[in-house]
This record gives structure tokens, C-alpha cells and sequence, in this order.
């Protein structure tokens, strides 16, 4: 690929990053998988103007950027490749196609965060963490986001509860 290409591309590429920002979709799942990946494949990166992550198109970057590494960043779904897989997805919250993309992507960032101890405390018996951790299991897609965020939110609160009461136990060693 020769400079212009390799510019063409970073050119694209920080476009997209805009469109998700400038729509305020920068929670979106496949936003963060473009910031993740372009960190992952060790391409030089600048901060625009609002603080965000572009792929630097200086000079001496331009001829030692890997091409590979672009195009696995370019190969990623754009806002429109993800808005037409949610609307194949049969996404069923009433919801506007962005705020499914949103709490698609506020979901996914949970689970990536949360899912091992979920799936801990759902066998050790914490109330409100077998129902999700059966949904997780199982597939959400049948379930409108209020909903599972409305588990979750319990689940999180019987964590909290849990906590206070080992921390408030006369058996309790720590800080």
C-alpha cells in the first residue's frame, strides 16, 4: 500500500471514530472494539480537539504503519454496518436504534467487567444472580434492555448488601 493509500485509510478510519463521537454513540460496543483494537495493533495515535484517540497521520508515521494492522482496524463495522446488524438482530426494545447501541454497548462492557463474579456468586446462591446469570447463559435477546438493567441493578444492590454484612461481622478481617 503506498502513502496515500495508508493516509486514505487513517483518514477513513478517524472519520468513523467522529461519526460515533459527534452522534454521541462512544459507548457503542464496536466503538470501543475500534479504540481497542487500534491500541492493540500498536498504531500511533494523536488526541484530537474534544480529547479523543486518532490514528496519527504524521509523516514518519505514514511510511512505518503497518497495513495489516489498518486494515484489521478498517475491516471493523461502521455506525451504519452496526445499525443494519441491530435492525437484523430483531433487537426487541421499543427503544430508538441508538440508545439500543448504547445500552448494547453499556451491556457489554458490564459483562466484560462483571461476568466471572456473577457467575461466582450465582453458585454460591446470591439472591438475584441466577437470573442473570440464566439470561447470560441462555441469550437476551428476548428481553428489552430496561429489564435487564433493572437485574442487574439488583443484583449489584444484594452485592452491596452482602458486603455490608461481612464487613459489619465480628469475623471480618480487613480493612
Amino acid at each position: 500500500m503506498d502513502v496515500m493509500n495508508v493516509l486514505n485509510t487513517i483518514k477513513a478510519i478517524n472519520e468513523r471514530l467522529a461519526t460515533y463521537e459527534r452522534q454521541g454513540l462512544t459507548q457503542s460496543a464496536n466503538y470501543q472494539k475500534m479504540i481497542e483494537r487500534i491500541q492493540l495493533e500498536g498504531l500511533p495515535t494523536t488526541t484530537s480537539k474534544t480529547g479523543t484517540i486518532r490514528i496519527s497521520r504524521s509523516k514518519e508515521n505514514l511510511l512505518n504503519i503497518s497495513t495489516e494492522s489498518l486494515g484489521r482496524v478498517k475491516a471493523l463495522p461502521s455506525l451504519s454496518q452496526e445499525r443494519l446488524q441491530l435492525k437484523r438482530r430483531g433487537i426487541k426494545d421499543k427503544g430508538s436504534q441508538d440508545y439500543n447501541i448504547i445500552s448494547y454497548g453499556k451491556l457489554k462492557q458490564w459483562a466484560d467487567e462483571n461476568l466471572q463474579e456473577l457467575y461466582n456468586d450465582a453458585r454460591q446462591g446470591l439472591e438475584n444472580s441466577e437470573i442473570l446469570e440464566e439470561m447470560f447463559d441462555n441469550g437476551m435477546r428476548n428481553y428489552d434492555y430496561s429489564y435487564i438493567f433493572s437485574l442487574i441493578e439488583r443484583y449489584e444492590q444484594a452485592k452491596k448488601n452482602r458486603d455490608t454484612i461481612f464487613k459489619e461481622s465480628s469475623y471480618f478481617v480487613g480493612d
